[in-house]
């Protein structure tokens, strides 16, 4: 009787055959997101740990399960901290819509206008009073 695998048993398997040497990762953010970097088997173990996490989420009583990721001993000591929660869960939720603060968008264009009136009433000011002495 044949025995079909399931996933725990083909990830273990898996586990035994991508080596920990080399097996590094490094996250840099910066003001546009960020970049990670990594080599083959770094990347391939952080597929391997988000799977094992996955098919072992931890149970929360308050909202969704979820997947506790030990990435520890993947990235490098000069990685710059990332901080983020894995939900395990059957659907994804509606996104809730990010709302901008009153005029938030258009604070620049206004200060602008402003800067632009100070400007013109400045030069006409200027040019009344370089007429009047002629």
């Amino acid at each position: 009787m044949d025995r079909q695998p399931n996933i725990s048993d083909l990830v273990d398997q898996l586990d035994d055959l991508v080596p920990l040497q080399n097996a590094s990762l490094r996250v840099e953010r910066d003001g546009e997101g960020g970049a990670v970097y990594g080599t083959k088997h770094g990347y391939a173990r952080l597929a391997l740990t988000l799977i094992k996490a996955a098919l072992k989420p931890r149970e929360n009583a308050i909202g969704p399960a979820t997947a506790d990721v030990d990435l520890g001993s993947l990235l490098a000591d000069d990685t710059d901290p990332i901080d983020f929660t894995l939900y395990v869960v059957d659907g994804l939720p509606p996104r809730t819509p990010v709302k901008l603060p009153l005029g938030g968008r258009f604070v620049g264009w206004l200060m602008f206008g402003c800067l632009a009136v100070v400007v013109a009433l400045a030069t006409v000011g200027f040019v009344a009073i370089v007429r009047w002495f002629w």
